[in-house]
């Protein structure tokens, strides 16, 4: 899974906000590993700060239960 999400630019993890400890945690593993650059985030937040990233970047995204 990994090597799906490890994109050139990085890998995002948005969860709702209940579970945004979920995503922060992931990209805490992430980062951990081999020191890949990984941002965790709320889902709400994503869609209103982050979105726009997604046209500018090859941009992976690790989206959680409920993140939807």
């Amino acid at each position: 899974m990994v090597s799906l999400l490890a994109g050139p630019d990085g890998t995002h993890l948005a969860a709702p906000a209940r579970r945004l400890w979920s995503a922060q945690q992931g990209a805490l593993m992430l980062r951990d590993g081999r020191r890949r650059f990984a941002v965790g985030c709320e889902a709400g937040d994503w869609a209103h700060v982050d979105a726009y990233l997604t046209k500018s970047t090859d941009y992976r995204l690790l989206a959680f239960a409920g993140s939807g």
